[in-house]
């Protein structure tokens, strides 16, 4: 049997992600940070395993950026 999809209020996903919801309100205006949602209607939802991909991308590998 496939596992239903969790989907997270705007309130969920920035106590997911540990940010505001002001971020993620602010991001759906600007794209600035690409913070994946999806739009019910007039309702935002954010698609769990959406954030958690997200969030691995916004790895920084600083040994990547050092100079020798």
């Amino acid at each position: 049997m496939e596992q239903a999809e969790t989907f997270l209020s705007r309130k969920e996903a920035a106590e997911f992600l540990k940010m505001s919801e002001i971020f993620l309100a602010k991001d759906i205006v600007t794209r600035r940070h690409r913070v994946p949602y999806m739009k019910f209607g007039r309702s935002v939802r954010y698609r769990l395993a959406d954030l958690e991909a997200w969030a691995l991308r916004q790895r920084v590998d600083p040994a990547a950026g050092a100079k020798r």
